[in-house]
């Protein structure tokens, strides 16, 4: 593999809140109307999220998903609780749900190579009409492996449970893959940093199968999140902090590059503010110390309707020159 370190900045970010919200909801397609959908792109990824009362659903495809493409993804859930036995409670009650990806077509099983050729005069059955396209059908904490038509049709990323359909969220996609997102084969193009704890996307031509991709950080495998023919996004690990090495292999091809994890911490003064109350949030910003060039900070109020943070809602800080 050719190996070049791509983007001369690297853009970690911070929220003042853990509430998400996406740029759009869409309705529930059953009576169970606490749980709703939105869809959204960011750190590589198009992720659709079911947001029930036991927590969310995330399903991830690459961002750069595009018209007949074969490619892989993940549907996590994301519990909630305060202690242990609520966290588990929310998570039985989330794998009860189960994901259907419809207008994608499931893919078939690795075959080999080389086909066997028929042997001389072997008898050959006569063809029978195709059997109907499956979907995937996904239970949270599993990946997935689908084709996409030819034609860009949303696809219909449907929440069910006892095999009733719950929610839907669709997901669009272009008929050609964003510039800039096609690597000749034999290229990769790995960051030279990326944040603890967060995906990080790889650009090299891949065959959308994940299930013959790895990718380390310090000798540590990462989650491959989602992966196209033209790239894979792997969450880092948090506990890895500073100077590095990542590693990638998609098949017998392998790449190595130093790389560094950023770790970021918010501290405020006061968590809890009464109306007209103030407070001061301070970020540390840790692993600086071996990356070459600028980093950019980006904080963002996710609840402005409720906080409202002096200078602006959006602030992106650079760090060094």
């Amino acid at each position: 593999m050719i190996l070049r370190h791509c983007g001369k900045f690297i853009t970690i970010s911070a929220a003042i809140c853990l509430l998400i919200a996406g740029p759009q909801a869409f309705q529930p397609v059953s009576s169970e109307q606490s749980v709703k959908a939105t869809d959204k792109v960011a750190e590589g990824l198009r992720t659709a999220t079911f947001e029930t009362p036991s927590g969310k659903i995330n399903i991830n495809f690459p961002e750069d998903m595009a018209a007949g493409d074969t490619l892989s993804g993940t549907v996590i859930a994301e519990p909630v609780g305060n202690t242990p036995e609520e966290i588990a409670k929310a998570t039985d009650e989330l794998n009860g749900y189960v994901v259907e990806v419809k207008k994608a077509e499931e893919a078939p099983p690795r075959v080999a190579e080389q086909p066997v050729p028929p042997k001389p005069h072997e008898h050959k059955e006569p063809k029978h009409a195709s059997a109907p396209q499956k979907y995937p059908r996904v239970c949270p904490g599993h990946p997935f492996t689908c084709m996409l038509p030819a034609m860009p049709l949303p696809l219909d990323v449907i929440l069910t449970r006892n095999d009733k359909p719950v929610c839907k969220c669709p997901v669009e996609y272009p008929h050609s893959p964003p510039e800039g997102h096609v690597c000749s084969d034999g290229d990769c193009m790995i960051p030279s940093a990326g944040q603890a704890g967060h995906p990080v996307t790889i650009n090299t031509a891949c065959d959308g199968r994940s299930d013959n991709s790895s990718v380390c950080v310090g000798g540590k495998p990462c989650q491959i999140l989602a992966e196209s023919p033209r790239s894979m996004v792997a969450k880092t690990p948090k506990n890895i902090v500073g100077s590095s090495e990542l590693k990638v292999q998609e098949g017998d091809k392998v790449a190595t590059a130093p790389f560094c994890c950023l770790a970021v911490k918010l501290r405020a003064c006061k968590s809890v503010l009464k109306k007209g109350e103030t407070t001061t949030v301070t970020v540390m910003v840790s692993g600086l110390a071996d990356v070459k060039g600028p980093v950019r900070l980006r904080i963002l109020n996710k609840t402005p309707q409720t906080i409202q943070m002096e200078g602006g809602n959006d602030k992106t800080i650079t760090i060094g020159g």
